[in-house]
């Protein structure tokens, strides 16, 4: 969103990196062993989602800030006339009033994270095996590798599905 997603799948793919990857340094530096985060089908997906959120997070904060940033003021005014705490002012007042943007970040986040594949196929092609291929990565192998247009273009139309399903069921969330 901020960054270039193939940007950040380069840096936490060398930071993964088993011989000289920042990350292994520090499990050495703690005595921990050292690991193969990329190509260990356990460690596969939680690497790659915590690269994910790296490259997500600073939009999803920016957004939450200026929802923040834009609250009136005045309910805040009237609770501490009225001497609520600071915590009932969070939890009557101010998280009513960012709760709809914090549901849209949410939405904007898991489309995005649903429709990720620069991220994973930069770094791991969907491996080790198919511990880390999600439905963008499994759509462009089935078309471009496997040269199966017509199936590559059915998982595609169900990756817009799922998305829409996803995104209808949280707005009617959101309405009620």
């Amino acid at each position: 969103m901020i960054f270039i997603p193939s940007s950040t799948a380069i840096l936490w793919a060398l930071m993964y990196s088993e011989p000289f990857g920042l990350i292994n340094h520090i499990m050495e530096f703690l005595r921990l062993p050292r690991e193969i985060w990329l190509a260990n089908p356990k460690t596969v997906l939680p690497a790659v989602s915590i690269a994910n959120a790296w490259y997500g997070t600073p939009m999803s904060y920016l957004m939450i800030l200026a929802g923040l940033e834009s609250l009136d003021t005045e309910p805040l005014e009237a609770s501490e006339v009225d001497g609520a705490t600071y915590w009932q002012k969070v939890r009557h007042i101010i998280f009513p009033m960012v709760y709809p943007i914090i549901l849209l970040v949410a939405l904007l986040r898991l489309i995005d994270v649903i429709r990720s594949f620069s991220l994973i196929w930069i770094m791991t092609q969907g491996g080790p095996g198919t511990s880390s291929t999600t439905l963008p990565v499994a759509t462009f192998k089935v078309s471009f590798l496997q040269y199966d247009y017509g199936m590559g273009s059915a998982w595609g139309v169900i990756n817009v599905i799922v998305t829409f399903v996803i995104t209808l069921l949280i707005l009617r969330r959101q309405k009620g």
